[in-house]
C-alpha cells in the first residue's frame, strides 16, 4: 500500500461519520512496522499540507484512529531501529504544533464542569491518555528500548507544554498527569518550572483555571 493509498484509507469517505468519536470505524491497517512509521511521521511532519483536503471532522476520526486502534504500536516494534522510533515521537510535536494548535479552540475544556465539544478538540486533548504508552520500563521492562521510548515520549510532552497554545499545553498536562505514577520527581520538577515560566503567567492572566490544572496534574 502506498503512502497516499494509506492516507485515502483512512481519511476519506469520513464525511458523514458522527460527531462522537467513539462511532469511529476505521480498522487497523497491517503494514510493516518500518513503513508503518514512515508513513505516520511523514503526516505528522507535514500535517498542514496533508490534512488540507480533509474536514476537521474527517481529521479528528483519522487521528483518533490512528493513536487508538493500534497503529501507534508499531513504535514499540523492538525489531525496529530506536532512531526511527524516536523520530516518529519527535513528528508528534510538530502535529501539536503546526497543527493543533491552529485548529484547535481554546474552549477552555479543563475548567471544572466543562466538556470538550469539538471532535479535534477531544483528539488532541485525549492524544496522550489514548496513545497505548505510557511507563514502558515497567510494562515492558525486558525490553532494552522502553526507557529510551520511555524519555522520548515524555520530552515530546514537554516541548508541547511550550506551545503557545492553551489546547497544546493543556494537553501535555493531561498527559503528563498520565504519567506520574511512573516518573513522579522528573515531571513534578518540570511542571513547577512550567507554572513559573513567563510564558505560562501570561496564559494564567488569561485563564486562571488553567493554573488550577497544572497544579492538580502533579497531584495524580
Amino acid at each position: 500500500m502506498t503512502y497516499d493509498e494509506w492516507i485515502s484509507e483512512i481519511f476519506d469517505n469520513l464525511a458523514e461519520q458522527a460527531e462522537n468519536l467513539n462511532a469511529t470505524e476505521i480498522d487497523y491497517i497491517e503494514l510493516p512496522s518500518a513503513i508503518m512509521l514512515n508513513y505516520l511521521t511523514e503526516t505528522f511532519n507535514n500535517a498542514e499540507v496533508v490534512f488540507s483536503r480533509f474536514t476537521k471532522l474527517q481529521v479528528a476520526h483519522g487521528l483518533w484512529a490512528i493513536v487508538g486502534n493500534g497503529t501507534m504500536l508499531a513504535i514499540r516494534d523492538p525489531e525496529i531501529p530506536l532512531s526511527n522510533a524516536v523520530q516518529t515521537i519527535d513528528s508528534m510535536v510538530l502535529l501539536f504544533e503546526k497543527y493543533f494548535s491552529k485548529h484547535c479552540t481554546a474552549n477552555y475544556h479543563f475548567q471544572q464542569g466543562k466538556t470538550i465539544t469539538e471532535p479535534l478538540d477531544i483528539v488532541c486533548y485525549m492524544w496522550w491518555d489514548v496513545l497505548p504508552m505510557h511507563g514502558l520500563i515497567e510494562h515492558d521492562p525486558l525490553v532494552q528500548s522502553s526507557p529510551f521510548l520511555d524519555q522520548a515520549l515524555l520530552s515530546a510532552m514537554l516541548k508541547i507544554l511550550e506551545i503557545d497554545s492553551i489546547a497544546c499545553q493543556v494537553s501535555a498536562l493531561h498527559g503528563l498527569e498520565q504519567w506520574m505514577l511512573y516518573y513522579p520527581e522528573l515531571i513534578e520538577t518540570s511542571i513547577i518550572e512550567y507554572i513559573e515560566s513567563d510564558r505560562a503567567c501570561a496564559l494564567f492572566k488569561l485563564s486562571p483555571d488553567l493554573l488550577d490544572y497544572a497544579k492538580l496534574a502533579m497531584h495524580r
